[in-house]
């Protein structure tokens, strides 16, 4: 799924094979990030970004106020910042007992959910990657969804395996 920059010059797109694609909307070049290139691979985070990027910026992307992307894969958590022709990697993030994760989402307030297959909902901290917190305290019996953010009720709410839509306030 496809996500765009604040100021819309981009569009951020994720492959099957695993790279993350800027495309310029005004004449359709295409920036390519490999995560396999950038990092050493142990190959355990390999496979194709799930849902879509997450940006962060507010800004116009530019090389003084880049664009910051969140996307996730197999098993891990990625953050690179995107100045309108290169990327840089920020850090790649695999979770405890490395269980596969959903597609990113962020409150506003410096923290990125993600669902896993070990039952809960993970809290990272945007600028390190760094595992803070998991609702629920004791694991579902299944796999958490990807989650989505109510800025009205600063929650998030996240469909299960078991079934069931849990709804946690955040930051956890």
């Amino acid at each position: 799924s496809p996500s765009s920059s604040t100021d819309w010059t981009f569009m951020y797109v994720g492959t099957n094979a695993g790279t993350l694609n800027a495309i310029r909307v005004s004449d359709g070049t295409v920036f390519t990030h490999s995560p396999v290139s950038t990092t050493p691979c142990n190959c355990v985070g390999a496979g194709a970004i799930k849902g879509l990027p997450w940006p962060l910026s507010w800004n116009a992307v530019g090389v003084a106020t880049p664009d910051t992307i969140i996307f996730t894969r197999n098993t891990t958590v990625h953050s690179v910042n995107f100045d309108g022709s290169t990327f840089t990697p920020n850090w790649t993030t695999t979770l405890t007992g490395t269980p596969t994760v959903s597609a990113p989402v962020d409150d506003g307030a410096n923290h990125l959910y993600i669902g896993a297959s070990d039952g809960k909902v993970h809290q990272l901290d945007v600028a390190t990657g760094a595992d803070q917190a998991q609702a629920p305290t004791t694991a579902i019996s299944g796999a958490m969804g990807a989650p989505t953010f109510n800025v009205d009720r600063n929650s998030i709410h996240v469909g299960a395996t078991d079934g069931h839509v849990y709804t946690f306030t955040t930051p956890f």
